[in-house]
């Protein structure tokens, strides 16, 4: 038995879509791409930044805490002797 046609109905789909535009309209263009690499030192400096900024509010309100106490005590009266 031979065959009419040299192609299997497969290899002509795949030879249609060999020419024609393979672009995917919900693909992001290449040029909007990031790099793996570069992503990861934008997540880095994120981070790092993020890290830098929690130890500075934390030592400024250890510092503002450390004022307002301090601030208390001088305030507040010395007991005198005649009340003890």
């Amino acid at each position: 038995m031979t065959l009419s046609k040299p192609f299997s109905p497969l290899a002509s789909v795949m030879l249609k879509m060999k020419f024609m535009n393979s672009s995917n309209p919900f693909q992001i263009p290449s040029c909007f791409q990031v790099d793996p690499q570069r992503r990861r030192r934008e997540r880095f400096k994120k981070i790092v930044f993020a890290i830098v900024a929690g130890i500075v509010l934390l030592l400024v309100g250890l510092l503002i805490e450390g004022c307002v106490s301090e601030h208390a005590k001088a305030v507040t009266p010395p007991a005198s002797p005649a009340s003890l």
